[in-house]
């Protein structure tokens, strides 16, 4: 039988399940993220992953632990959903202040690739 986990404060980004199979990641896009127990219902865990920005939207790492969130504002963070730690933060000076569209975690999770918005700056695309 379906059963309502509880409801994110603002409008959805997506949710993907973590390694366990039974707990669940949820993300909004005012830049909450949160772990469910899917059999009992019970909130697990609470993220604010992306304090500053709107969630443009995430990926879970394939050993089902992790998860990159990334904003349209050149924000991107790892954390270990698991345990609610973070583990990696990239702003502005390394993403040189461009819009990220897109972000893709390689099948052994050790590469991040990270799809930037490309701009014209006399009249070359940078």
């Amino acid at each position: 039988r379906p059963r309502l986990l509880g409801n994110l404060t603002g409008s959805g980004v997506g949710a993907k399940f973590l390694a366990d199979g039974e707990s669940l990641l949820a993300v909004d896009r005012e830049g909450f993220a949160l772990v469910w127990n899917t059999t009992s219902g019970r909130l697990l865990r609470s993220l604010r992953p992306l304090s500053r920005w709107l969630m443009q939207g995430f990926e879970v790492f394939p050993d089902g632990h992790r998860a990159v969130f990334y904003s349209a504002s050149s924000e991107i963070h790892v954390w270990n959903a698991s345990s609610g730690e973070r583990l990696l933060r990239l702003e502005d000076a390394v993403l040189q202040h461009r819009k990220v569209q897109r972000v893709q975690v390689s099948r052994d999770g050790l590469i991040i690739m990270v799809h930037l918005q490309s701009f014209l700056v006399n009249d070359e695309y940078v």
